[in-house]
């Protein structure tokens, strides 16, 4: 059994079209975070819109450019499984959704403590969503407007503010499918297309860890952290030809990481300001 499928495409295009639209989608796709990201910064206009929001918008973008050449691989980027794909999928989600906390609770609270960071660690929520570090994707959907961003520019260093910790579950959960269908399934399909084996793993591999540095803005804790999710996703994939268990591993590690953030802070300012957000006592 081969793990990629001849694409169905919805509409016939010219070899060069083809292959400049898929070049496209691949860039797109991989950059999306970032794309956002220096279209918030740079652009006064579109400071009034949640980071986050404008990268559902690109990732919608490029979803809708891979289904011309791709069609159904965008969905289904492995072997077709059909309704047991699904079901499959279905029941393998929850699981991944929970590994993927397990791992990333562990990660950061190990990164935490090596680097003096306090994210997700065992104090109680109302302390921790008043003195922790905004995690993950959570971090970035709304203002911050003065927050540099770029590859040179990313520190755990940035001053956070409010509105950081302000995300709205909906736009978290949209942004978790969004990425999901991007990157294990557009580009997932793209790199199993590679005609050489070896270099189609090195492609899967690459996906992932480019996923995982589109959290470099978040700091390089939250990095390590996404590694996990790639993995997991992304054998769950290819396990079940969908990416139906990937979506909902994604759905319920950020509304998780949403639920943790939006705790209100019922306790007094125990620590010092400059302590409490990266810097060292």
């Amino acid at each position: 059994m081969t793990l990629t499928r001849s694409p169905e495409p919805l509409v016939t295009l010219a070899a060069d079209t083809s292959a400049l639209l898929i070049a496209t989608v691949a860039v797109v796709g991989l950059a999306g975070l970032t794309i956002a990201a220096h279209l918030h910064t740079r652009w006064a206009g579109l400071r009034r819109l949640p980071l986050l929001g404008l990268h559902l918008v690109i990732s919608m973008i490029t979803v809708l450019g891979a289904v011309v050449p791709l069609g159904i691989l965008v969905l289904a980027p492995a072997w077709g499984s059909g309704f047991w794909g699904v079901a499959g999928g279905v029941l393998l989600g929850p699981a991944v959704g929970y590994a993927v906390i397990r791992l990333d609770r562990a990660i950061t609270g190990w990164w935490g403590r090596g680097y003096g960071h306090a994210v997700r660690d065992n104090r109680s929520v109302a302390l921790r969503s008043g003195h922790a570090r905004p995690a993950g994707v959570a971090a970035g959907s709304t203002g911050g407007q003065a927050r540099r961003t770029g590859l040179t520019e990313a520190r755990n260093d940035f001053a956070p503010t409010s509105a950081d910790l302000q995300v709205r579950l909906p736009l978290l959960l949209g942004v978790a499918a969004a990425e999901e269908v991007v990157h294990r399934g557009v580009l997932l399909a793209l790199a199993l297309r590679v005609p050489s084996p070896v270099l189609a793993g090195f492609a899967v591999l690459g996906v992932q860890l480019v996923f995982a540095l589109s959290h470099v803005f978040f700091g390089w804790g939250q990095v390590l952290s996404k590694l996990p999710l790639a993995a997991l996703c992304t054998v769950a994939v290819l396990v079940t030809g969908t990416v139906v268990p990937a979506v909902i591993g994604h759905l319920i590690f950020n509304a998780w990481v949403w639920r943790y953030h939006r705790a209100a802070p019922k306790v007094t300012n125990r620590r010092s300001a400059s302590s409490a957000w990266g810097v060292r006592r």
